[in-house]
């Protein structure tokens, strides 16, 4: 391979002490939230249990073991946690503290990349990358450092616009007296602000420079992203079991756990200095992590870029990047 004069850095400590914007400029929406409350939960010192809380340079500070509930699943497709019955369906003070630490905890935000070539009676995976950007919307410890908050969705009083009519409490209570049966209550976490779409436009130039052919899908998938807490254990009958599987649950799904990527929407044209974004911008990661991209797409990559992959390539003496004759060309990046 030629010697590669890309100028790939390695992310500086100074993306990280960014200021945090000023009351009046932070976290515009569109809307007013309906409600707002800190997301902060109280730490716990897990037991051996629930698993070790990881604390180095490498993983952003949360408590992970947070995400461990006992007797839980996660959906096939990552996106769901749904809670076995429990007391959380009676008791309106635990169900209002499982989800304040709940909201605490933020969705984990992935880029996946799949590139595949499809002839007749052949189909060819050739990659599927997956990138963790979890660290990007989780800022260091500091002072005034959490910038996600929970909003109450859908609770706005008709005499009083952007009032509010509750809180968690409020409807966990709600939630508890409700003699329904087949009733949910759902916490959802969003990540806002993100500007995928410069990044999937990126993405697609990239690719197209590495001469490949094949069909691309770009996805900005986020799992981890609901929590969904069910009604009672019940002793119906067979026939009102039966019944219940076709008759959609009564949903209490206004809870949602917000985690800002900047303070405002990106533009695809240009920065707009008011935008301050958690770590750092969409073009900032985009130089650091573009030449790696384009090196494990050519590799035929299926699994994780991590940031060993990040510390790998940056010292490696020769990092010239050369697309394939696989795909029916070459050219250099």
């Amino acid at each position: 391979m030629e010697k590669s004069r890309s100028n790939l850095s390695l992310p500086s400590s100074s993306v990280q002490r960014r200021p945090v914007p000023s009351p009046a400029q932070s976290l515009p929406q569109d809307d007013p939230p309906d409600y707002t409350e800190p997301s902060t939960a109280p730490f716990q010192e897990p037991s051996s249990t629930r698993g070790p809380v990881f604390s180095n340079s490498y993983l952003p500070p949360i408590d992970f073991a947070q995400y461990h509930i006992p007797g839980s699943s996660l959906s096939k497709d990552g996106l769901t946690i749904t809670v076995a019955p429990s007391e959380l369906s009676s008791s309106p003070e635990a169900l209002t503290r499982f989800m304040a630490q709940q909201a605490a905890l933020p969705p984990k935000p992935e880029i996946r990349i799949v590139g595949i070539r499809e002839n007749p009676g052949i189909r060819k995976l050739d990659f599927d990358i997956r990138i963790n950007m979890l660290s990007q919307i989780v800022r260091p410890p500091g002072p005034s450092s959490s910038w996600n908050y929970v909003k109450i969705v859908g609770s706005r009083s008709a005499g009083s616009p952007g009032g509010t009519i509750g809180d968690i409490a409020t409807f966990a209570d709600r939630f508890c007296r409700d003699p329904a049966t087949n009733k949910t209550f759902i916490l959802t976490r969003e990540v806002i602000n993100w500007n995928t779409q410069i990044l999937e436009g990126r993405l697609r130039t990239l690719i197209a420079s590495l001469n490949y052919q094949g069909r691309v899908t770009i996805t900005f998938p986020s799992t981890h992203s609901r929590v969904v807490v069910p009604g009672p254990k019940t002793n119906n009958s067979f026939y009102t079991q039966i019944v219940s599987l076709f008759k959609d649950p009564k949903r209490y799904d206004m809870v949602r756990s917000i985690w800002p990527y900047a303070n405002m929407a990106g533009s695809e044209t240009s920065d707009d200095p008011r935008r301050v974004c958690a770590v750092q911008s969409e073009n900032k990661w985009w130089d650091e992590w573009k030449l790696v991209i384009a090196n494990a797409i050519l590799e035929g990559r299926q699994g994780w870029l991590s940031l060993d992959d990040l510390i790998e390539f940056a010292m490696n003496p020769v990092r010239g990047i050369k697309a394939g004759d696989q795909w029916g060309g070459n050219s250099d990046i």
